[in-house]
């Protein structure tokens, strides 16, 4: 499979999921799973909470990832989901973090997805919609930070 023709977030999803990292001696997964899949009806209750509709990228990815780390760098947690408040992101949703504490968001309405630099909330156009996003990170070899300091803040 060519990984630019992966539209659908079950085939991003399944190369995340299964891809290894080598080591010296053994290899390790890419994904590090720290909650199974949430269910159709959990996924539901926190759009509900949050008031919002959730990207359908980022929904699938729930659905089939769960909360983990892909790479040890891009961070999926329930506790880093939130509305933003502030100008020019208001009503964006952080959807992830990374392990130095930048954030990542998506707009609700348009789907376009946002790097969140801190300190500073300094904010970069990342992607399209979600998939495109994940597509990427799989294109650069999950090299998250790398891609982060290429962009140009807007």
């Amino acid at each position: 499979m060519e990984l630019m023709l992966a539209q659908n977030m079950d085939e991003i999803a399944k190369v995340i999921l299964t891809a290894k990292r080598k080591r010296l001696f053994m290899s390790r997964p890419v994904y590090k799973f720290f909650a199974p899949p949430i269910t159709e009806a959990e996924l539901y209750r926190l759009a509900q909470e949050l008031n919002v509709r959730f990207a359908v990228g980022f929904s699938r990815w729930l659905r089939l990832a769960g909360y983990g780390d892909v790479d040890g760098k891009l961070q999926f947690r329930r506790d880093f989901i939130f509305v933003i408040d502030w100008k020019p992101l208001a009503g964006c949703v952080v959807f992830a973090g990374d392990a130095v504490g930048n954030r990542y968001a998506f707009d609700p309405e348009r789907g376009n997805i946002y790097h969140i630099r801190n300190p500073g909330r300094i904010v970069s156009r990342m992607a399209d919609d979600f998939s495109f996003f994940m597509q990427e990170l799989i294109r650069r070899d999950y090299q998250l930070y790398e891609w982060t300091e290429s962009l140009s803040a807007k």
